[in-house]
């Protein structure tokens, strides 16, 4: 629910006010790349990631080190 809600205020409601999509493909590109900022390169400051970007507290998580 948290991510919906993200996606929503910092993705759909900025770039819908800055630009006209000709297509959904046009629209997807735009996602999958602000899906790649907020995944890698993003801190996230939740107390599960703990200030870690997403990417790192499931790199953790699968190499099994990851501490709650």
């Amino acid at each position: 629910m948290r991510f919906n809600q993200t996606v929503l205020d910092e993705f759909f409601r900025i770039v819908f006010r800055q630009k006209l999509y000709e297509s959904v493909e046009s629209l997807q590109e735009d996602l999958d790349q602000w899906l790649h900022e907020y995944t890698y390169e993003r801190p996230h400051l939740g107390y599960r990631n703990q200030g870690r970007r997403p990417w790192e507290t499931i790199d953790l998580f699968l190499k099994g080190t990851l501490k709650l």
